[in-house]
């Protein structure tokens, strides 16, 4: 019984650890700025841990493994500049990560006067 205890243990010791990605609240999923725009994603329940960000945009830009710009009370920032519609998200620490705001660009020719 001692050698299948054994066994179990180090075998348990050997299956490594990954860190389960949050993926991006559903509703934000297809959010798009065909000129171009700025993307503020939050991970919330992050417990101190500062997670990185991937997200994937129609317009060909992605960003990968960004680290948190800015971690606090819980929470892990990303503010980025992305063109097209954002197809995917995931953070690698959180419980719940969302699109908090976004700012889509001018069109040219569309400034104001």
């Amino acid at each position: 019984m001692r050698k299948i205890f054994a066994l179990v243990a180090v075998l348990a010791l050997a299956v490594p650890t990954t860190a389960l990605a949050v993926d991006l609240h559903q509703a934000h999923v297809g959010t798009t700025c065909a000129d171009g725009g700025v993307f503020h994603f939050v991970a919330n329940g992050v417990d101190g841990k500062v997670g990185t960000l991937t997200a994937t945009f129609s317009g060909g830009g992605s960003v990968i493994d960004l680290p948190a710009q800015k971690s606090n009370k819980g929470t892990n920032h990303w503010t980025i500049e992305a063109i097209g519609t954002l197809e995917s998200a995931s953070a690698t620490e959180g419980a719940k990560l969302v699109l908090s705001d976004f700012t889509c660009s001018e069109k040219k020719g569309d400034e104001k006067k």
